[in-house]
């Protein structure tokens, strides 16, 4: 009986080591996932054009350029942002419609956060930027 008792010991152990990895795995994941959001919310605003503005964006608008719906396509010609329809709609909700040129902090910090996590570093100057920004 005794070892059979290592067995399931043995199995247990396996399986946080496991877990373990998995979870590291998916902190990982995250935190590239918002450092590439941070970089691509950041690209939206810098390339951010009051021209867009006059093109009446609308969330529909992004699903319906990928269609072949002709006037959702003509919009997207038009929009000068680098990031397309989306990156237009982004930035135009971003800085026209809430807290205004202000907003460039959220790419820094949602990158800081994911650079954060990655590293496995303490959140404390994290949050201590977060807060004073």
């Amino acid at each position: 009986m005794a070892p059979q008792d290592r067995t399931r010991g043995a199995s247990t152990s396996s399986r946080r080591a496991d877990t373990r990895k998995s979870s590291g795995q998916k902190k990982a994941v995250i935190s590239i996932l918002m450092m590439a959001g941070a970089l691509l919310l950041f690209i939206a605003f810098v390339s951010y054009d009051v021209a867009d503005e006059g093109l009446g964006i609308k969330f529909s608008d992004l699903f319906k350029a990928l269609t072949s719906d002709a006037e959702a396509r003509a919009k997207a010609d038009l929009v000068h942002n680098a990031l397309g329809l989306a990156g237009a709609y982004l930035s135009n909700i971003f800085i026209k419609e809430t807290v205004g040129y202000s907003v460039f902090a959220l790419p820094f910090l949602l990158g800081l956060w994911g650079w954060t996590i990655l590293r496995g570093r303490d959140f404390g100057k994290a949050v201590t930027i977060t807060n004073y920004t």
